[in-house]
């Protein structure tokens, strides 16, 4: 990997003074901004950024998002505001994007121990097919414990955990019926698992079709198997427990999968039961 490229015509961002540290500043290429789908005075803080290890080609970023409140005279206080953790995903490291504005972490209710800011920290521990994620919350706002007046001496911020299940970051919901056409993709491999969970009344279909669309026979929506419940790694199969896609392997094929009162985290095909494993994250 090469460092990133550095501009040295652009002037040091001095925010603390000019005896203080600055900053990274535009010296450096954009990885990941606020946009137009975030609401006005909005600064994204602590990346968090990390390489998944546990899938192909998957970086994430867990940045604190800050709005702002208004500045004095309109607010009590300078530089106030909360903040949540998001999520942004990257396939190169670089160019990050978040799926969308859904907090990862949410907000605590008023007067809980997460009620105004939180952080995420770097990198994650993973217990089997748990995931867990440490990070720091404090019950008031960015500036809250110092303005209009203290609130808290000592004990404003805890060390918080999340667990979460393996691969279950953003997945696609179909809350009553739809469907999910990949492009088109190479696979090596035996078997096709998906990450998904259709709950006691959902379920999924999978076909697999040509680079056209077109489907394959031996795998299509008619003959595959119903998938039902709640599963990390469940195999595909068609006409009543195939689940053989060797066949198929090194061409370029397409997934179609129909699901009703289901989500999709993840497919994944498999050179074995426990090798070769190639995981595309949705």
């Amino acid at each position: 990997m090469e460092p990133w490229k550095y501009d040295h015509s652009v002037k040091n961002l001095m925010l603390w003074g000019k005896d203080s540290l600055p900053p990274p500043g535009y010296e450096f290429p954009m990885a990941l901004s606020y946009d137009y789908f975030d609401p006005p005075q909005t600064d994204i803080y602590n990346p968090a950024v990390f390489h998944y290890p546990w899938a192909q080609d998957a970086w994430y970023a867990f940045p604190s998002v800050y709005r702002h409140f208004p500045e004095p005279p309109l607010g009590p206080c300078v530089n106030d505001g909360l903040l949540e953790i998001q999520l942004a995903v990257s396939r190169d490291g670089v160019r990050f994007q978040r799926p969308d504005r859904t907090p990862y972490i949410p907000l605590g209710v008023e007067g809980t121990w997460h009620a105004g800011q939180m952080y995420m920290g770097i990198g994650m521990i993973r217990r089997g097919d748990r995931l867990l994620q440490y990070y720091i919350a404090s019950d008031v706002s960015h500036s809250g414990y110092r303005c209009p007046k203290p609130l808290h001496i000592v004990d404003i911020s805890r060390v918080f955990v999340a667990v979460q299940l393996l691969d279950r970051f953003v997945g696609i919901q179909a809350p009553d019926e739809g469907w999910l056409l990949t492009p088109p993709l190479r696979f090596s491999g035996n078997e096709l698992e998906l990450n998904i969970d259709c709950g006691a009344t959902g379920e999924a279909l999978v076909e697999i079709d040509d680079a056209n669309g077109v489907p394959i026979q031996g795998f299509s929506l008619d003959e595959s198997d119903r998938v039902r419940g709640n599963h990390l790694r469940k195999k595909v199969s068609w006409r009543n427990g195939k689940t053989d896609v060797s066949a198929l392997a090194e061409q370029p094929i397409r997934l179609r999968i129909r699901m009703r009162s289901a989500k999709l985290y993840a497919f994944q095909f498999l050179a074995g039961p426990t090798v070769g494993r190639e995981t595309i994250e949705i």
